[in-house]
């Protein structure tokens, strides 16, 4: 596995940001409204950058925008050389500030916070 700086990659990152900025208004209607779920406490973010259904009906629009990450993700790691795990922790943490006041976030040991 190579090594990738940890400026190389929060530059990569940067990019990642305004890519997944562009490309999640793009998904289906079904998902349309993640940032109001978000809002609502009924899907959180992942110390992992992905998103997680706190309530089953919004398990879908978490599954939708899930795959849009993952693929951004996957793209970021091929250019980078970084796993994709680590992409996706980097995400999480440069966007934790962006993130509006009461949004729910899942920690590494599986409890849920409020930020």
């Amino acid at each position: 596995m190579q090594h990738v700086s940890p400026g190389r990659l929060r530059a990569a990152l940067l990019v990642l940001s305004a890519a997944l900025a562009l490309a999640l208004p793009v998904a289906s209607a079904f998902a349309a409204d993640w940032k109001q779920l978000r809002a609502d406490g009924q899907l959180g973010e992942r110390y992992d950058g992905f998103l997680e259904a706190r309530d089953a009906a919004a398990a879908g629009a978490a599954a939708e925008i899930n795959a849009a990450r993952r693929e951004l993700y996957q793209r970021r790691a091929a250019e980078t050389g970084a796993p994709i795990g680590q992409v996706g922790r980097i995400y999480f943490l440069e966007n934790l500030e962006q993130l509006p006041p009461g949004t729910w976030l899942r920690l590494e040991d599986g409890t849920w916070t409020r930020r």
